[in-house]
């Protein structure tokens, strides 16, 4: 996961999970796939396009 592209929003949040990673697991193999991994995903959710339609319920009351 380390070549993928990561935006320069999410820079510092990839360093604090990184270090933390380091710290609490002995080292950053262990965890490191799955933080940064998350943060991969919700970078790429940020960036996609949010359908909105409207709809109408009627109640049959």
């Amino acid at each position: 996961m380390s070549g993928s592209p990561v935006s320069g929003v999410f820079t510092a949040l990839r360093t604090q999970l990184q270090e933390a990673a380091t710290e609490f697991a002995g080292g950053p193999d262990a965890l490191e796939g799955i933080l940064l991994g998350l943060v991969d995903d919700v970078d790429r959710a940020v960036r996609e396009p949010l359908e909105i339609f409207p709809v109408c319920h009627h109640s049959p009351a």
